[in-house]
């Protein structure tokens, strides 16, 4: 579980060669390999389970670029 705990977080997400590496405020949290992910799009959410009414989230200064970059 991510928690900004009312604050914001930094999400990052390195994809490529078939692997993914996920990064939470600049330190990879978790990275996973699968050969038959070599190519795709790019989408975003958010859920929580922790309100019945839901929640706000706001997703800005989203960046895309090619690895190496």
């Amino acid at each position: 579980m991510i928690s900004a705990a009312g604050g914001s977080v930094r999400l990052g997400l390195d994809c490529g060669n078939g692997t993914l590496a996920l990064y939470v405020n600049g330190q990879q949290i978790d990275s996973v390999s699968d050969s038959t992910y070599t190519q795709g799009s790019i989408g975003l959410f958010a859920a929580t389970d922790d309100q019945d009414s839901g929640t706000n989230v706001t997703f800005d200064d989203y960046i895309v670029t090619k690895l190496g970059e």
